[in-house]
């Protein structure tokens, strides 16, 4: 049997390979059948005079086959559905943040809230959608007056991102950072707000680490006998970094010696003038802070120590 061209392409496409064959045959055998029972209602129109017997048949028959029809699309829509909903619940259980939303309206009713909500934070998802206190209930009571003071920013610029602790499951607090966006209707007025929390308590931890460091070395800096500096080795050797103490040890402040300007070759040694004058103002830490890493790495940088040995 010869098939027609592309005839032969929607078969592989469809079935690829051998399965092929099996398409081809059975549409073949459905003209075959279409063929038959166009024979019978021709001969039935020929022997019959019952005109109106004949319609109901046919008629019959059409409407069996749309109802058939219709019902193999909704079967179909329904199961592109069902896969795209269960995609993406697999999709969000794997996420590292949770998505919830509520009404931008009235009781700020809870609406959504992914599933992933049990793994990161131990609540099941009824509880957030069965309370419209939930959030409310588990901020951490420092952080909620501020939170609901910036509230108004949601509805004023679309988008508000903020920070804070959160009580989870087992009574332990994280830190989540929360990311909202209002939906709005038609009409232009607030609808949903849909946002995501983001558990961040590693990142706080960090930066909490590193605020208890800078504040010990402040404090051993201060309380040194020498005063920490650097200059960098090249071009105008401009000073990058002095500890605070020489205010108490020499009299300067931190800024004042930002303002000088350090003359020679890369290995020369700044002195302090006993002729220059102390500031007697209030210093402030201008140029008190180590230059960061990435700065250091650009930039060659000679430090060493003074002391007031007079």
């Amino acid at each position: 049997m010869r098939v027609h061209p592309k005839m032969s392409i929607i078969s592989k496409a469809v079935v690829p390979g051998a399965s092929a064959q099996v398409t081809v045959r059975q549409m073949t055998s459905a003209r075959k059948s279409a063929e038959i029972a166009a024979a019978a209602l021709a001969k039935m129109l020929r022997d019959s005079n019952d005109s109106g017997r004949v319609a109901d048949i046919v008629e019959s028959v059409l409407t069996d086959a749309n109802r058939e029809q219709e019902e193999q699309e909704r079967r179909h829509v329904a199961e592109v559905e069902a896969a795209a909903a269960t995609r993406l619940t697999r999709l969000l259980d794997a996420s590292p943040a949770v998505i919830y939303s509520f009404e931008a309206k009235g009781d700020f009713a809870p609406t959504f809230v992914s599933e992933n909500i049990a793994r990161l934070f131990g609540y099941a998802a009824s509880e957030y959608l069965d309370n419209p206190n939930f959030w409310r209930e588990r901020v951490h009571p420092d952080d909620l007056p501020r939170l609901e003071a910036e509230m108004s920013a949601l509805f004023e610029r679309g988008q508000h991102v903020c920070e804070y602790r959160f009580r989870k499951k087992d009574g332990g607090y994280c830190w989540v950072n929360d990311d909202q966006h209002l939906i709005r209707d038609e009409a232009g007025e607030p609808s949903e707000v849909v946002g995501s929390w983001s558990d961040i308590s590693a990142r706080k931890g960090a930066e909490e680490a590193e605020d208890r460091a800078r504040a010990r070395l402040a404090l051993l800096l201060d309380t040194a006998p020498a005063v920490i500096y650097s200059f960098k080795a090249s071009g105008d050797y401009a000073p990058t970094f002095v500890s605070d103490n020489i205010k108490r040890l020499l009299g300067y402040c931190p800024d004042d010696i930002s303002r000088m300007r350090i003359s020679g070759a890369p290995g020369y040694i700044p002195t302090i003038s006993r002729a220059s004058r102390p500031s007697r103002r209030r210093c402030s830490s201008a140029i008190a802070t180590p230059p960061n890493t990435a700065s250091a790495k650009r930039t060659a940088t000679i430090a060493g120590s003074a002391t007031n040995s007079i």
